[in-house]
C-alpha cells in the first residue's frame, strides 16, 4: 500500500513553447511547473529510495494521463498581436473524468527564464442536466435510485432477449 500526498487531481499545463526553452529549472521547481518539479513536490510513502519514488510517480502520471487528468502539451496557447501588446488565448476540452469541485487556474508571465508575474483564478465545476439529476437522486434517495436502476437493468435485459429471440 502506498500513500500519495500533495498530488493534484487535475494537472494540465499549457505553454507558448517547450517549458525547458522558456523557463529555468529553479523556477519550475519553485512554482511546481512540469512533471520533474511535481515529482519533487509530492510525497509517496513508504518508498525506500528516490528511484523507487520516481518509478511510482511515473506510474501515477501514466494512469492520470490515460484518464485525461494530467497533460503537458506544448505550444497550445495562441498569441494574437494587439497594438504593442499581445493577447493570449487557449481553448481546452475539459476532461469529463475531473470530478466536480473548485480548481485553480494559474497564468505565469515569463521573461528571461524567470517568472515575472502571475495571476490565479478559481474555477468552479458543477454537474448539470441529466447527470446532476441522477447524482441528486443517488445521493438523496438511495432506495429510489436502486429501484430505478434495477427496473432499467431488467427492461434492457428483456429488450435484448426479445431482439435475439426474434433473430
Amino acid at each position: 500500500t502506498l500513500e500519495f500526498e500533495h498530488v493534484p487531481n487535475l494537472y494540465i499545463l499549457y505553454s507558448t513553447k517547450d517549458l525547458k526553452a522558456i523557463l529555468n529549472q529553479e523556477e519550475m521547481d519553485k512554482y511546481i511547473i512540469g512533471y520533474p518539479a511535481l515529482n519533487r513536490h509530492i510525497k509517496i510513502v513508504p518508498t525506500k529510495s528516490d528511484n523507487e519514488k520516481t518509478k511510482w510517480f511515473n506510474e501515477l502520471v501514466k494512469l492520470k494521463e490515460a484518464s485525461g487528468l494530467y497533460s503537458i502539451p506544448s505550444q497550445r496557447i495562441t498569441a494574437i498581436p494587439k497594438g504593442n501588446m499581445k493577447r493570449y488565448s487557449i481553448k481546452i476540452d475539459w476532461p469529463y473524468q475531473a470530478p466536480p469541485g473548485r480548481y485553480i487556474a494559474t497564468v505565469y508571465e515569463v521573461r528571461g527564464g524567470k517568472i515575472v508575474d502571475m495571476s490565479e483564478t478559481s474555477i468552479s465545476v458543477k454537474q448539470s442536466g441529466f447527470v446532476k439529476a441522477i447524482a441528486d437522486v443517488a445521493s438523496k434517495n438511495g432506495a429510489l435510485y436502486g429501484i430505478i436502476s434495477i427496473v432499467i437493468a431488467l427492461a434492457v435485459g428483456f429488450g435484448i432477449s426479445f431482439i435475439f429471440k426474434k433473430s
